[in-house]
């Protein structure tokens, strides 16, 4: 009998149409020779599975998920599955939520755990953790949603290029390398308006330039 895997995806990011498009090809790279595969689309409390055939989704044909056991009642059959294939993006994904609820109802699942991926979640205190093992990482600011900065306190900080990111959100939207004073307040507000609203504010590193070789 075939394994059933559950692909899922979507999310409550800006990341969710990345996630789904991500589905696909996850959804394309499995032997369906060997497993059966569904995919689950999420956004909040809207879990439901979706008629996928391959190449496109039939967003008119959808059941929805039973988040008691991660079930579904398809046109009267009930169906369970064997394996989480999570490639959520953001949150609840990235940041263990949804980890935590697959470890409640005893479903096993692909990626790290809750403790992992919460840590990892926070660019800011990820870095921390790190640097506490004497890992280098970049210096960095961290402003809460209501926080201001000045730019001339952040340049004397971290000095130019620096880079702004959405602390606890992916970094496909609204990450911004900049490098010139005014540029950094826009990116600021367009950080702010992603994830949690934290913004962390990150030095530039210049990376290690590889050794040309020698000339014979």
């Amino acid at each position: 009998m075939k394994k059933k895997i559950a692909i899922v995806a979507g999310g409550d990011s800006s990341e969710h149409v990345v996630s789904l498009r991500s589905a696909q090809g996850i959804w394309s790279f499995l032997n369906h020779d060997k497993y059966d595969v569904a995919i689950i689309v999420m956004k909040g409390r809207d879990w439901h599975m979706v008629d996928y055939d391959g190449t496109n989704y039939h967003t008119d044909r959808t059941w929805p998920v039973n988040l008691n056991d991660f079930s579904v009642d398809k046109d009267g059959q009930r169906l369970t599955f064997d394996f989480a294939y999570i490639i959520i993006h953001g949150t609840p994904g990235e940041n263990g939520l949804v980890q935590g609820y697959f470890d409640l109802i005893g479903m096993p699942y692909s990626c790290c755990g809750v403790l992992a991926a919460a840590l990892t979640c926070s660019k800011y205190f990820c870095n921390k953790y790190l640097s506490t093992m004497g890992i280098p990482v970049a210096k960095s600011i961290l402003l809460q949603k209501d926080e201001e900065l000045e730019t001339r306190v952040a340049v004397d900080q971290l000095g130019l290029p620096m880079f702004v990111k959405p602390n606890s959100g992916g970094s496909s939207y609204a990450t911004t390398k900049v490098k010139t004073a005014d540029q950094l307040q826009k990116a600021i507000a367009d950080a702010k308006a992603e994830s949690t609203g934290e913004v962390i504010i990150e030095s530039f590193m210049q990376a290690r330039r590889p050794a040309r070789p020698a000339h014979h």
